[in-house]
């Protein structure tokens, strides 16, 4: 229980940081490349790549980016699988509004065990804490607010 509120007080502020922008249209160049690395756009197909960009943009709030970045950990995709932090990455995402998470991230907690749910619940918790000082400092962070 103390996890969960950790987590929700953590989540608040980091949106508090927020200035709304969590869409493609509003995306970090990091996203962008990402994109392009992922699926090969005027680029060499490279999902190392793709991922330490997606995880750039993440680590600045972009949705989609953390999305993107759970799902390749949860599957493999071209990095090494990691039910762990695809757990919490998927968790930020879905706080951060991501629909698309919120699906994923159902799927994957479907396949995991009590322990792993733990796991990820804590590692989301150390990933928070850690964006909340590169916001602190960034003025490139981009969390949804719960209202939208």
């Amino acid at each position: 229980m103390k996890i969960m509120i950790l987590f929700l007080l953590l989540t608040q502020a980091l949106l508090a940081l927020s200035e709304g922008n969590t869409g493609e249209e509003d995306a970090p160049r990091e996203y962008w490349v990402a994109i392009a690395y992922a699926n090969g756009i005027k680029v060499a197909e490279n999902k190392g790549v793709a991922a330490f960009y997606f995880l750039k943009a993440a680590e600045i709030g972009h949705g989609p980016s953390q999305r993107n970045l759970g799902i390749m950990l949860g599957l493999g995709d071209g990095i090494p699988k990691n039910n762990i932090e695809a757990y919490a990455w998927l968790q930020i995402a879905s706080v951060n509004k991501d629909k698309v998470a919120k699906e994923a991230f159902k799927d994957l907690k479907n396949n995991l065990s009590q322990k792993e749910i733990n796991a990820g619940k804590n590692r989301a918790l150390q990933i928070l804490e850690r964006l909340s000082k590169i916001c602190e400092n960034h003025k490139r962070c981009h969390f949804s607010h719960p209202s939208r």
